[in-house]
């Protein structure tokens, strides 16, 4: 299946995404949300503060890590607003109310991050949006796509740790098959770039190629790593779910400081898979 395993990226400048940032808050604050002292309304101070002319060397570090989580966070909220600045059904807006109340950064000491988990499930809705699905928010899982005749059925999951894949995998394999009936199909989406975060270096790519070949090597790495749990999993839930995609989304840096928004998609079916089965899954990805 390697040929529908993908890493996206786009290569760009933050402008793009910061020129629309006042548009996203007054949306956001036209839905009532008060997105004028939201994180987001933070985040163009802590770019901006990166690039002061009096920060020491020693300060530069930590302040790269917040302008590149700052600029990330962007990129995500812009891409829903494309996506999605005339959707207003209730669901949509229950998780943007989630999304907007959410703490500036993620911090990997925090039980629960909420805001995180449904900002991941409206940026895979964004990406099946774009390949031409209409997105129904009020259904009970994560994301409902449709187009034409197929209608998918998509349980979203964020780890941050290994301990935390199976556990995941099996309750997003036991909502599936809660919702997936016959002439529908499922789908698991579980990102994983929080297990590897400590393999991803941000910045000083000299190409893209050389970027592509990293991050592929680092999560096809924690499959390979994972294989057999991960094939034991995908076997079992298969009645239910076409595939598992683990992801990676990340803002990387060139060597000539061009943010790049990855996202990694490697696309996983169960050994037992049929032709057919692995045929439909190609045309619904694509």
């Amino acid at each position: 299946m390697s040929d529908i395993n993908k890493l996206k990226y786009e290569k760009t400048h933050s402008s793009r995404f910061m020129d629309q940032l006042p548009d996203v808050i007054e949306w956001l604050s036209e839905k009532g949300f008060r997105a004028q002292c939201s994180r987001y309304s933070r985040y163009k101070m802590h770019i901006d503060d990166f690039y002061k002319e009096n920060n020491s060397l020693n300060d530069l570090e930590s302040k790269f890590a917040r302008l590149n989580a700052a600029v990330q966070e962007c990129i995500e909220i812009v891409l829903i607003y494309e996506a999605f600045k005339t959707e207003n059904s209730v669901g949509f807006n229950n998780r943007l109310k989630q999304i907007v109340n959410g703490h500036d950064f993620y911090d990997k000491t925090m039980k629960s991050d909420q805001a995180r988990d449904f900002l991941y499930e409206l940026t895979v809705a964004a990406y099946f949006k774009s390949l031409g699905y209409t997105i129904d928010f009020d259904r009970t899982t994560d994301v409902f796509a449709k187009r034409k005749d197929d209608v998918i059925f998509i349980e979203c999951k964020r780890i941050k740790s290994l301990k935390a894949l199976e556990e995941n995998f099996r309750k997003a394999g036991k909502q599936l098959a809660e919702s997936v009936t016959s002439g529908s199909y499922g789908l698991i989406f579980i990102d994983v770039y929080n297990c590897l975060s400590d393999k991803v270096r941000d910045y000083e790519y000299a190409s893209v190629m050389e970027m592509n070949k990293e991050i592929k090597g680092i999560v096809g790495g924690f499959e390979n790593e994972n294989r057999n749990l991960i094939d034991r999993l995908l076997e079992q839930y298969s009645e239910h779910s076409l595939a598992t995609c683990f992801t990676a989304n990340r803002c990387l840096w060139l060597s000539d400081v061009t943010p790049q928004f990855y996202r990694a998609i490697n696309v996983n079916v169960p050994i037992s898979s049929s032709e057919q089965k692995d045929s439909k899954l190609m045309e619904i990805l694509k």
